[in-house]
């Protein structure tokens, strides 16, 4: 897998050779990036198709794989499947990024729930996506709040291999960190069933819910509209000064009344996909929440408290 050095003047030098990465081999269908070990420094993750996934940590000066030690190489069962789209997210809300990975029908989707210090366990019985997941051919995917109730939701981009495989696309809503299955009553089961592969997601029509652009193969776009019903939201767009410009690597906790949340500003979701960089939270009946901000350059800023139901465009200090 290359790694390309940005080098702050529009142009980039590759340095796979110096790093772990030129080590290891993978199909590297899938990557998410955030910081899972809590050290202040964002990671990889790699989803392969039928090989163990690689967890790259990073030192602050190289990166290293630890994907079997920290339990994210092979599935519950010690196997490896055919790993396709991922991203990180807080599933169970307790403060720390857990791992989504989608896979091809029959394998089932995997989910890995953080337990602190970049150590994972197989949460894909405890959170019901082991079974629910079974019959789909998952692709992308993304840990979003559709419904705005401060639980990441799952948006899977399903399609099979084959041309007759077609597959619609699927919603697993998140109620207290374990999913259900609500495709058939949210819309998406109207459609035809295609070949979906990617989808991004960004509040499109800045009505304060999240929308999902969806791709297939030999086929048109696909635009879903968020029509949830209306509950408290915030959002924020994150500029960097000392950090880089987009903020990308810059870690956000919003407390509310109710709950605590975090998210970290990254482009790449799932699976050939690139998401905005706009950071969205669901805050359900609460009406404001206090922001604090670690960015990359190691800069903390702390907001205080701001309203709900707006979007907020926030400065790196210098």
């Amino acid at each position: 897998m290359p790694l390309f050095h940005n080098n702050g003047n529009g142009t980039f030098t590759e340095v796979t050779g110096k790093e772990a990465l030129a080590e290891v081999l993978g199909k590297g269908m899938g990557i998410a990036v955030a910081d899972f070990a809590g050290d202040g420094r964002p990671g990889l993750f790699v989803a392969n198709d039928n090989a163990r996934n690689l967890l790259f940590r990073n030192s602050g000066h190289s990166f290293e794989e630890g994907g079997m030690d920290a339990g994210v190489a092979y599935n519950g069962d010690g196997r490896s499947i055919s790993g396709m789209g991922a991203d990180f997210g807080d599933i169970d809300g307790n403060g720390q990024f857990d791992l989504v990975m989608t896979a091809l029908k029959g394998d089932t989707f995997d989910v890995f729930l953080n337990r602190g210090h970049g150590v994972f366990e197989d949460g894909s019985v405890s959170s019901r996506l082991l079974g629910l997941s079974q019959p789909v051919s998952g692709w992308g995917c993304g840990l979003v709040d559709l419904d705005n109730d401060g639980w990441l939701d799952l948006f899977v981009a399903a399609g099979g291999v084959d041309t007759d495989q077609g597959m619609k696309n699927r919603i697993f809503r998140n109620i207290g960190g374990k999913f259900t299955d609500v495709s058939d009553k949210s819309g998406v089961w109207m459609a035809p069933a295609r070949l979906h592969r990617g989808c991004v997601f960004a509040d499109f029509d800045r009505d304060g819910r999240l929308d999902v652009a969806v791709t297939c193969l030999d086929g048109p776009i696909e635009m879903w509209w968020n029509k949830s019903p209306v509950q408290h939201w915030l959002q924020l767009r994150l500029t960097g000064t000392r950090s880089n410009r987009s903020a990308i690597g810059a870690q956000v906790t919003l407390k509310t009344a109710n709950r605590t949340q975090i998210r970290c500003v990254n482009s790449s979701v799932g699976y050939a996909s690139s998401s905005d960089l706009t950071l969205h939270f669901g805050l359900g009946s609460d009406r404001r929440g206090s922001i604090e901000i670690h960015w990359p350059s190691g800069a903390v800023q702390k907001l205080g408290d701001a309203e709900a139901n707006q979007r907020l465009e926030v400065s790196e200090p210098l």
